[in-house]
């Protein structure tokens, strides 16, 4: 969990580009040379471009009626399989499960097969190239939110915490799984069947530099602009964030006012 626009999706970007099997003829090797990664050792090297990844993001699913909110689930996964839609080739799916590969294709799928839809996705994507999974989902807790503020969350609930148990509990397909969102994890009942989860909170150490710009970082990219001497009205203005001991500024602001004509400090958040 982290505030708005301090690069979640970037980070699972990042996260997919690295450990994701490329298409064949991509090389994605130059994305990372120079970077610490690269030099990080054989160990670190050795998870490059080996995984299939699941990539979803809840992004937009917030209608304001409970069955609007579930066909547009349902559309994420049904945008998840045609990215995947090379699995239909040859004989790697058994007869019902090419059957029920192409109702959610389709958008015609039962409840039932739209919950295990993760789940099926990533035991294809294992059996086909002899890889656990990496499952990224952005945005979690989106349909959370929505079916809270409009008062439908009996309706959406239910559906929706199957489809993530399924999806990350005893799933013997998969490698790892990251979530990111706004909400706390654990405050939502739709992770009540799920005791496998860390939870990284602002309280926490763990990847405190991973999101927003360390001051450090911000010293850089000054220096990079050549005017060091905006370092204190932007540190005034923008470094309200303690994430574990880690003092962080907040990356849109920063970036808005970096970019702007007039370099007026402004409260570009709001």
């Amino acid at each position: 969990p982290r505030p708005r626009r301090f690069g979640k999706t970037l980070n699972l970007s990042m996260l997919r580009y690295y450990f994701e099997r490329p298409p064949a003829g991509e090389d994605r090797a130059a994305l990372f040379h120079g970077l610490s990664i690269w030099s990080a050792g054989a160990h670190y090297r050795a998870h490059f471009g080996r995984y299939p990844v699941v990539s979803l993001s809840f992004k937009g699913v917030k209608q304001d009626r409970p069955e609007a909110c579930l066909a547009a689930l349902h559309g994420k996964l049904q945008q998840v399989y045609k990215e995947h839609q090379g699995l239909l080739a040859g004989d790697l799916l058994q007869p019902a499960e090419r059957r029920d590969f192409l109702a959610i294709l389709e958008g015609g799928a039962d409840e039932a097969q739209y919950t295990t839809a993760l789940l099926r996705l990533c035991e294809y994507l294992r059996r086909q190239s002899g890889q656990p999974v990496l499952l990224l989902l952005d945005e979690y807790d989106e349909p959370v939110h929505a079916s809270y503020l409009y008062g439908f969350a009996e309706r959406l609930l239910p559906f929706y915490r199957n489809l993530l148990t399924e999806s990350l509990k005893g799933n013997p397909y998969l490698w790892k799984g990251v979530l990111t969102g706004i909400l706390r994890v654990a405050r939502e009942s739709i992770f009540s069947g799920l005791n496998n989860l860390g939870v990284y909170s602002l309280l926490r150490p763990e990847f405190s530099t991973c999101f927003g710009f360390t001051e450090p970082e911000v010293i850089a990219l000054l220096a990079r602009m050549q005017q060091p001497e905006l370092l204190l009205p932007i540190r005034a203005w923008y470094n309200g964030y303690r994430f574990g001991q880690t003092t962080i500024y907040n990356p849109w602001s920063l970036m808005n006012y970096l970019n702007s004509q007039d370099k007026v400090l402004r409260p570009y958040w709001v």
